[in-house]
């Protein structure tokens, strides 16, 4: 158990502790998908994915945002599915952002939306 705290202060410590790819899903009537975010540094990218692991076309499914210095809060600069700006909040394995979660990609929940999105698209071609 003293292991947890010290990885915890091990990712403060190195600023952008939150950088890398988290997995959402997607809302579609239409066809099945997740989504991504990717903190890169402040900068940070949110993009739709369908079947076949192409980014979903059209310019809404595509948003870059700037995250202020200590990543509470994200002002979309290239705005699309998101606009404006948004709260943000985050733990070691998830960001949580207007109702919606994302997890950080390699954790267990990751991988179990990954395959069940690879499931869905395998029953649907």
């Amino acid at each position: 158990m003293a292991a947890v705290p010290v990885l915890v202060l091990g990712l403060a410590a190195c600023g952008g502790g939150a950088d890398g790819e988290y997995i959402g899903e997607s809302e579609s009537a239409t066809a099945a998908g997740y989504s991504t975010l990717i903190i890169d540094g402040d900068t940070m990218t949110y993009q739709t994915f369908r079947c076949g692991k192409e980014p979903y076309a059209g310019e809404r499914n595509t948003s870059v945002g700037q995250l202020n210095d200590d990543q509470t809060h994200v002002i979309w600069t290239q705005e699309g599915q998101w606009e404006g700006d948004n709260q943000i909040s985050m733990t070691e394995d998830s960001l949580s952002m207007s109702g919606v979660t994302f997890t950080r990609k390699g954790t267990d929940a990751a991988q179990a939306q990954l395959k069940e999105h690879r499931e869905t698209c395998s029953d649907s071609d």
